[in-house]
């Protein structure tokens, strides 16, 4: 009885897989054409298995009854992360390469550059050479105010003939009891004797500018210790001055800038600030060392620097600042014969 059964359960056992193969084949999905498509998608089974029911009931011998349990093989889509390959582009540090800077040079002229012998007698002319370069400064004093230089006409012609861009610049000096006599009391400015001299002092060298033919839209305001016509004691009294000839330059519709060292200027009128263009004096340093002085200072009275000068021996050099070479620059400085 007991080998009978077992033989039973045996064979119902062997049929039971037969079964389940037979179901598997059967319920199993087909891959879709899209999944050999795509190897990122695989399809496989069996993956997961859900009991969807029973088969009708069957018996086999010895009374035994087995219940044929379908299984359905789902198929579960893998999803696999396509790995995106990012490319890192290298950077390539291109060299470039700037142009050297362009240089506009010059050089400013006055009584030295006279022929031999001209002027007063603090101050006689030296006969020095001209100066090179693309513009001309022209001095319009023989040193002190209200003293004209003594060859302004043959400077403004010679920068004519010669197609120079040109400026003018004017030293201003404290005046004497004689000329506060004289030009102190009549002015713009009433009462105030010395801003009326330095005031005058601008008319004078205008008058003079003019007379000889030199045209400059602006005159450089030259403020430094002067040992032939020393300044006051009194910084006050000394910017009052400077103040009246800024004011007699513009009255007759002319631009204004300062010529002076940081030093110098607080010498003679100390902290006094206007903002004014400034054209900064570095000694004998160079092309390289009025470059600097145009870039890193000092200034003198907190305006830009439009230009720097150096002096290489008996004469003066002059560069146009760096951030003011451009043809607006000279334009607005300087005219062009």
């Amino acid at each position: 009885m007991n080998t009978t059964r077992s033989r039973a359960l045996r064979r119902a056992l062997a049929a039971l897989t037969t079964a389940g193969a037979l179901a598997a084949s059967v319920l199993a999905p087909a891959v879709p054409a899209s999944a050999a498509a795509h190897p990122e998608t695989a399809w496989h089974h069996p993956a997961r298995l859900s009991v969807t029911g029973q088969h009708p009931v069957r018996r086999v011998a010895g009374n035994v009854v087995i219940r044929h349990t379908a299984v359905r093989h789902t198929a579960v889509r893998h999803t696999v992360v396509r790995h995106t390959v990012v490319r890192h582009a290298v950077v390539r540090h291109a060299v470039v390469r700037h142009p050297a800077p362009v240089r506009i040079t010059g050089g400013d002229l006055s009584w030295p550059q006279c022929p031999k012998g001209m002027g007063i007698p603090e101050r006689r002319s030296l006969g020095l050479p001209l100066p090179a370069g693309t513009f001309a400064i022209i001095g319009l004093t023989n040193g002190p105010g209200f003293t004209p230089n003594p060859c302004l006409a043959m400077h403004a012609d010679w920068a004519r003939s010669h197609h120079k861009r040109t400026a003018a610049y004017a030293l201003t000096t404290y005046p004497t009891d004689a000329q506060l006599a004289t030009y102190g009391a009549t002015g713009p400015f009433g009462g105030d004797q010395l801003r009326n001299a330095g005031y005058a002092q601008a008319q004078f060298n205008v008058d003079s500018m003019q007379a000889a033919g030199l045209t400059s839209p602006i005159v450089w305001v030259d403020v430094e210790p002067y040992r032939v016509r020393p300044w006051s004691g009194d910084q006050a009294a000394n910017r009052a001055v400077v103040e009246g000839a800024l004011a007699g330059y513009r009255a007759r519709g002319y631009a204004v800038g300062i010529y002076s060292t940081a030093a110098l200027w607080r010498a003679v009128v100390g902290s006094a600030r206007y903002g004014l263009p400034e054209w900064r004096a570095a000694g004998n340093s160079g092309l390289a060392g009025a470059v600097n002085r145009c870039v890193n200072g000092p200034g003198i009275q907190g305006g830009p620097a439009i230009m720097g000068q150096w002096a290489p021996g008996t004469y003066d050099l002059d560069v146009v600042c760096p951030a003011h070479s451009t043809s607006w620059t000279l334009s607005r400085y300087f005219h062009a014969y």
